[in-house]
């Protein structure tokens, strides 16, 4: 009786192969990459959308309670009587460390400086003015700087800028920025809107941009 063994051969990859399998896996990484940080980005847009929109809305309550638009530092007007957490205070974009005390704690965004101490109704046009908006220090490396103390560093947005020390956006490569405006509608709008003057309610009106004006 004999035994025959069988003996199974493998076959290893040649070098063509090789680069083939490695040229196919880096063309994949570099379409799963942009697809990731695209969707990061867009998750990041609707979490700041929605912080804008908390700060709205604790902004109308304590304008209903007081009669007129808190002034700075107006983050403690709205910590803790009308906005219990910090966290809404900062955006996804702002990369620092979160913090519960008052005087440290990061601060994404600011109050219109123009709209300081005003009633509701001497804003002209409340679906075209803006009430918060993002204020970066560096906007080309997506740095903040303000907190609750010092909200608006480096420097209050407000008409007399026309919202200049926003130099870039917080998304798509810098170019939009999200805002709320004073009838708590929010929306990302592309920075060249975010600039530029809207035209006079009417001829007679002394107001030039109702983005920034009341």
């Amino acid at each position: 009786m004999s035994i025959r063994f069988q003996t199974t051969c493998s076959r290893a990859f040649t070098m063509a192969e090789l680069l083939v399998t490695i040229a196919i896996i880096a063309i994949l990484i570099s379409i799963a990459v942009p697809v990731y940080r695209s969707l990061v980005e867009k998750s990041r847009v609707t979490a700041d959308l929605s912080n804008l929109r908390q700060l709205g809305l604790a902004t109308r309550a304590f304008t209903n309670d007081h009669g007129y638009m808190m002034g700075a530092p107006w983050p403690t007007s709205l910590n803790p009587a009308y906005l219990p957490d910090w966290r809404p205070f900062k955006s996804p974009f702002d990369q620092r460390p979160s913090s519960d005390n008052p005087e440290t704690a990061p601060v994404s965004y600011d109050l219109n400086g123009h709209l300081w101490g005003l009633r509701p109704v001497q804003i002209a046009s409340p679906s075209h003015c803006i009430l918060f908006s993002p204020l970066l220090a560096d906007p080309e490396r997506l740095q903040f700087m303000s907190t609750a103390w010092l909200p608006s560093t480096p420097a209050p947005l407000s008409i007399r800028s026309c919202g200049e020390m926003a130099k870039g956006g917080t998304h798509l490569e810098g170019t939009e920025i999200n805002v709320i405006y004073c009838d708590l509608h929010a929306a990302s709008i592309p920075m060249t809107d975010f600039h530029s003057p809207l035209p006079n309610p009417d001829d007679s009106s002394p107001i030039s941009d109702l983005r920034w004006n009341r």
